[in-house]
């Protein structure tokens, strides 16, 4: 089997485990990678940063491939990593995962989904290339 390239998740995933301003950062930039590569599959919220703020930021990442939802939602004490498995429209088990499993499992969700789906196999090369 072929050496697939790995996918720029790494440097996001490097920036979430260093201080809070990195996490921000590493947030925002997953953030619009995943909004770009899976717009029909991603769903970004974000929260004005205070009450007259024009500034936000990303409050939680909602990644819905298949059966599982990953979700990164930020927090004063760091990133909260969850994977939800559906089963007919509803939660059947919630997982919390470090961000670096979070990262794996979802990279690998995609490569599966890329394999048998054009159109997913474009938003990975997107993925790649930004």
């Amino acid at each position: 089997m072929e050496h697939e390239p790995e996918l720029g998740f790494d440097l996001a995933a490097a920036s979430l485990r260093t201080d809070e301003a990195d996490v921000r950062r590493g947030v925002e930039t997953l953030a619009a990678k995943l909004e770009g590569a899976l717009p029909s599959a991603c769903r970004v919220k974000r929260r004005r940063r205070g009450f007259l703020s024009r500034e936000s930021r990303v409050s939680a990442i909602e990644v819905a491939l298949g059966e599982a939802h990953y979700i990164l939602k930020s927090s004063r004490r760091g990133p909260i990593a969850l994977r939800v498995q559906h089963v007919h429209d509803m939660s059947s088990r919630t997982e919390m995962l470090e961000v670096a499993e979070w990262l794996r499992l979802l990279e690998a969700a995609m490569r599966q989904r890329a394999a048998s789906n054009a159109d997913a196999r474009a938003a990975l090369e997107r993925l790649l290339d930004g």
